[in-house]
């Protein structure tokens, strides 16, 4: 397993490869620049690499953003003894292959949900990677809001909890000027809304109980007059505690 070198002082620097140049590697070269200033972490955070399909506009995303070198080939960062942690911020179908490469490789792991396009795509990363450092990044664990929720539910303060209701509203999908991309592509993006909105509602319940559940996913699909089609994921869960049933759900529109 790669191992962070250990620098004078007591850190340790950690080697980031962050794979995708798209909205998601623009967030995640965000947070890489910033977490030192919020946070007091163990690390030094060092933006060794960046790789994305085209070569001239990620020339100006590693300037802009402070990243040492660009490639266009994930996988030579992958083979690279001088990066520590791969950051896997690619479409959704590339998750399994380049996480498997990496765990072989024996990398620190952070990947984007969904994790997989399959639960047995999933199945066999979590079983690569099960000596490995990992990470998906649910990161609306970190808005202070839920963090303190959370916190009154672990201190007992609104008593036990019964239900669980959230909704995510997103309008990403609906502008008729911008061509259609990956994500309107099962076959590149796996359950589609369920896997990139659903899946932080799951995650936030969890968060939040800090408790197993087991659950089952239900969609429906609504026509709405003219053009476009509203989806609408709806999931419920039963505690295995409890018996509790809580349900949640979240809402996607999406052009034809």
């Amino acid at each position: 397993m790669t191992t962070p070198r250990y620098l004078p002082g007591g850190q340790f620097e950690l080697r980031v490869a962050l794979l995708g140049q798209g909205f998601m590697g623009k967030a995640h070269s965000n947070a890489w620049a910033q977490v030192g200033h919020f946070f007091d972490i163990p690390y030094r955070i060092r933006r060794k690499l960046i790789a994305g399909r085209n070569a001239t506009a990620l020339e100006q995303m590693a300037q802009r953003w402070g990243w040492e070198e660009t490639t266009t080939d994930w996988r030579s960062a992958i083979d690279r003894s001088d990066i520590d942690a791969i950051d896997i911020a690619l479409p959704n179908y590339l998750h399994a292959p380049v996480a498997l490469a990496a765990a072989q490789a024996g990398k620190i792991i952070l990947c984007e949900k969904p994790l997989a396009i399959s639960l047995a795509e999933a199945e066999t990363m979590a079983q690569a990677a099960q000596n490995l450092p990992t990470l998906v990044w649910f990161n609306y664990r970190r808005v202070p809001a839920v963090g303190f929720a959370q916190q009154l539910i672990a201190d007992g303060r609104l008593g036990t909890i019964h239900h669980y209701r959230a909704a995510y509203l997103n309008q990403s999908g609906v502008d008729p000027s911008r061509a259609a991309t990956w994500r309107m592509d099962p076959q590149q993006a796996g359950s589609g809304a369920t896997g990139d909105l659903l899946s932080h509602l799951v995650d936030t319940a969890l968060w939040l109980k800090q408790t197993y559940i087991n659950y089952r996913t239900v969609l429906h699909h609504l026509s709405l007059e003219g053009d476009g089609e509203r989806i609408v994921a709806a999931a419920t869960y039963q505690e295995t505690r409890d018996r509790l049933r809580t349900i949640w759900h979240a809402t996607f529109e999406s052009a034809p």
